[in-house]
């Protein structure tokens, strides 16, 4: 009979302590891994609750923005219509639109003392008392223009003597108003023909449009800002004895007018400090349509 000693009687035993602890450590990971899914459900609904929370709030940022920009609009369209009545009135309602305008954009470039010297006189202007229609519509431009120029029914505009210079400059805010004016102008039929000059940057090359203003006789010029500022700055032209109308009232698509463009409304300053206000103390003169 052999004999067996405690701890020999023992050894098969340790087996089943190690299973247990194995499940035990088991169980406890598959409970781990039942959390989970418990805390990311949690999570879930978080995020779901700060998302109910957060569309309202979108909701009423986006309505107040909207408020905001009907509010802009509101006082730009007034703002608009202000000018359009003043600019109406005859000679000092225009100049007051003219060089409000002028004076806000360039107050940060110019003193006052050059601001004074470019100040313009009610004298300067050349408002039309007999025109009925209505500022700013393309199609009336012609009659509009006819009135400025006090042409009785029938006539034309007097051609300039010789090349390099023009009776009429307009300047209006893109290449499609001044299409429009153009046609305004035709159907007017107070221009001879072929006399109309197209003044933009769509139409010809600055340097083709230089030539063409140096050797040709040009009635009427119609153009946009920064074309015509380059052509005067290159003495493709003068503006000698011109009148000159600036396109003030018109409003585009969104109801901006030339001054409220950003980019439009500094060339037109930067054309009128650098040649029309100076060429008014000679004999130029100016309107607004």
């Amino acid at each position: 009979m052999v004999d067996v000693e405690c701890g020999d009687w023992w050894e098969p035993s340790a087996a089943p302590e190690a299973t247990t602890e194995g499940s035990s450590a088991t169980s406890a990971a598959a409970g781990a891994e039942a959390e989970e899914p418990k805390s990311q459900q949690k999570k879930g609904k978080r995020g779901k609750q700060n998302d109910g929370e957060a569309k309202p709030a979108k909701a009423a940022k986006k309505s107040r923005e909207k408020k905001r920009r009907q509010q802009r609009a509101a006082k730009a369209n007034t703002a608009c219509a202000e000018r359009a009545e003043l600019v109406q009135t005859g000679n000092e309602g225009a100049m007051k639109v003219l060089w409000e305008a002028f004076t806000s954009t360039m107050a940060e470039t110019l003193s006052d003392i050059e601001m004074d010297v470019l100040r313009p006189q009610v004298g300067h202007f050349k408002q039309p008392v007999s025109f009925n229609g209505k500022y700013g519509e393309g199609h009336q431009f012609g009659d509009f223009l006819a009135a400025s120029l006090g042409l009785k029914k029938g006539a034309t505009i007097k051609m300039p003597s010789s090349p390099g210079s023009c009776s009429v400059l307009v300047v209006c805010g893109g290449a499609l108003r001044c299409i429009e004016l153009i046609n305004s102008i035709k159907t007017a039929n107070i221009t001879q023909r072929g006399s109309l000059a197209k003044l933009f940057a769509k139409h010809m090359k600055l340097k083709e449009q230089t030539e063409m203003m140096k050797s040709r006789v040009v009635s009427i010029a119609v153009g946009t800002p920064a074309r015509v500022k380059a052509l005067l700055d290159a003495e493709a032209f003068s503006l000698e004895n011109t009148l000159v109308c600036v396109d003030a009232t018109f409003q585009d698509s969104k109801a901006r007018t030339m001054f409220q463009l950003k980019e439009i409304n500094l060339a037109l300053c930067q054309l009128l400090q650098t040649h029309i206000l100076p060429a008014l103390f000679e004999g130029t003169n100016i309107c607004l349509y």
